[in-house]
């Protein structure tokens, strides 16, 4: 249901949208879980403003959207930079990122100790919290942007690997099927001569040469070249 004041839809109870990975899940899932959390990180850290402002003025369901939003920004935060709910922990780049010199995890804390602070004041008593969680919206939103941008960057790197590997993992198998074919070929070489004998022989390597084609087909439509 939207906000009657705001339009901006009620959020959803914590742990909704952020489900475990499945069973299976691929890399590439988990870069884009990843990257999809960090950016509602953004618009979260937005919202929470908004419901801070809106409550200190009286506004009661803003106070209540803004709990909820805050227990998905926290618990949110928590995954991201220590791992959990099945995302591993960061790696050495995203570590620097959350808590390097200029890291976001402090500040991060700090925002959500701000907004603690002004939802559990009384209506009009937020003072010197609500200043300065506004004077941080913006510091905020750019670094999470910068976090943001260090998930997108490892995202295509990784992308790229995988790329990689898997074009060596179908040239290994492309050169395998040609030498099985040059086998194949003698074999029903040595069938021919022996005549009537080797009949069978010539079964089995013709059938050598289909599956080897297969493999070609296969690969080469791996590989989009089909």
């Amino acid at each position: 249901m939207a906000h009657p004041r705001t339009g901006l839809m009620h959020a959803p109870a914590p742990g909704g949208p952020a489900a475990p990975p499945a069973a299976g899940e691929t890399g590439a899932q988990t870069w884009s879980r990843l990257i999809n959390l960090a950016g509602r990180q953004r618009m979260l850290s937005q919202r929470l403003a908004l419901m801070a402002m809106l409550a200190d003025q009286g506004d009661d369901e803003a106070r209540q959207t803004g709990r909820q939003a805050l227990a998905l920004f926290s618990q949110a935060h928590a995954w991201l930079s220590r791992g959990g709910d099945g995302l591993p922990p960061p790696g050495a780049a995203l570590h620097e990122a959350f808590f390097g010199r200029d890291g976001a995890d402090a500040p991060v804390r700090a925002y959500i100790a701000l907004v603690e602070q002004v939802l559990a004041a009384a209506p009009g008593r937020a003072g010197t919290a609500l200043r300065q969680l506004l004077q941080q919206c913006s510091p905020m939103l750019a670094r999470l942007n910068r976090v943001t941008e260090v998930y997108e960057t490892l995202a295509r790197a990784a992308a790229d690997e995988a790329q990689r590997h898997r074009q060596t993992l179908i040239g290994n198998i492309q050169r395998i099927a040609s030498e099985a074919r040059i086998i194949s070929l003698n074999a029903r070489l040595a069938a021919a001569h022996a005549g009537g004998e080797g009949r069978e022989f010539a079964v089995v390597a013709s059938r050598m040469t289909q599956v080897t084609e297969q493999i070609d087909q296969l690969s080469r439509q791996a590989l989009g070249q089909t």
